[in-house]
């Protein structure tokens, strides 16, 4: 449902059902993934990394909340750390085009 109304642009419903998620069932990464990304959307920096940095802690191979703080890294003009964690996504996931994507442009 959060990913639903996200995507019809219902950015504030969709951040109270990922917080909720996140209180009831905090050992799913994909709910803070998400939560640090309407973050970062809404300018957010700090609270961004703090949910993908507890994304990763419970899954460091999550592979969306990898290349979501690789986009944050972007942001702060940190793109060689950024290539890094796209490099992550890209040797267990070779298909992944969102991590073939980003590392292109990265790399020009």
């Amino acid at each position: 449902l959060a990913g639903n109304l996200f995507g019809q642009n219902r950015i504030n419903e969709a951040k109270k059902i990922y917080e909720r998620i996140v209180s009831e069932n905090p050992d799913f990464s994909p709910a803070w993934s998400n939560l640090g990304f309407i973050y970062l959307q809404n300018g957010n920096a700090a609270k961004a990394k703090e949910y993908y940095e507890q994304a990763l802690a419970l899954d460091p191979d999550y592979e969306q909340a990898l290349l979501n703080k690789a986009g944050l890294l972007i942001y702060e003009n940190k793109n060689n750390e950024a290539l890094m964690l796209v490099r992550k996504v890209l040797k267990k996931n070779p298909k992944n085009e969102q991590a073939m994507a980003i590392a292109k442009r990265l790399k020009k």
